[in-house]
């Protein structure tokens, strides 16, 4: 997807790079590593000014994306939060997702075909993106690294015997006597599944309909 505004291409990098100290601080070296990848896709997502070959064209298909998510709300609600039904689940949208930001929002060539994307200059900026994207980028960024900081400050304190064990608690166990009833289970999946379903669509736009 194309750069959208003055250096908020670095905003993913900063993130990617501070959720990946801290998954090394912890030893979680499958995270990090996890984590270390999706820092070589974004950089050459970003970088690369050729529109992709198969690039989303075309309004989003609303339908499809409401109905999926819909399908999603009733595994995830009636499935075990770590069972086999809810991981396939969670594994295909966040497929799903990873291909629209790579193949939507580009903008069209005069031909529509696989040409290269305008130029643009980092140091500038380039503002035609989707503003409710870019806001949108800016608070989970914050969310992530205020959630990084929680979570590291809280290993850290336990694993050097400043606080004693459950004074500093993770965000899992703040979370987890909510998420482990049927309610907030639901309720959360709801959010969460309506919050991306939202992104999707506005992502999956292209240049042209953007400025249409």
């Amino acid at each position: 997807m194309a750069v959208t505004s003055s250096r908020s291409w670095l905003a993913p990098f900063v993130v990617l790079t501070l959720v990946t100290a801290v998954d090394v601080i912890r030893a979680a070296w499958a995270d990090a590593i996890f984590f270390a990848v999706a820092i070589v896709l974004a950089a050459v997502q970003t970088r690369s000014p050729r529109r992709p070959r198969h690039a989303l064209a075309g309004r989003a298909p609303i339908a499809a994306i409401v109905g999926t998510a819909l399908a999603a709300l009733l595994v995830l609600t009636f499935t075990p939060r770590h069972g086999l039904g809810a991981g396939v689940v969670v594994c295909l949208l966040g497929a799903a997702t990873v291909t629209v930001a790579v193949l939507g929002g580009w903008p069209r060539g005069p031909s529509g075909l696989n040409e290269p994307a305008p130029a643009v200059d980092h140091r500038r900026g380039d503002e035609r993106g989707d503003p409710g994207l870019r806001r949108a980028g800016r608070a989970w960024g914050a969310i992530i690294v205020l959630a990084g900081l929680w979570e590291l400050t809280a290993y850290l304190t336990w694993r050097w015997g400043v606080l004693a064990d459950g004074i500093m608690p993770s965000i899992s166990d703040v979370l987890d006597p909510i998420l482990d009833t049927f309610a907030g289970k639901a309720a959360f999946a709801a959010i969460w599944l309506a919050g991306g379903a939202g992104l999707l669509i506005r992502a999956w736009r292209t240049g042209e309909d953007r400025c249409a």
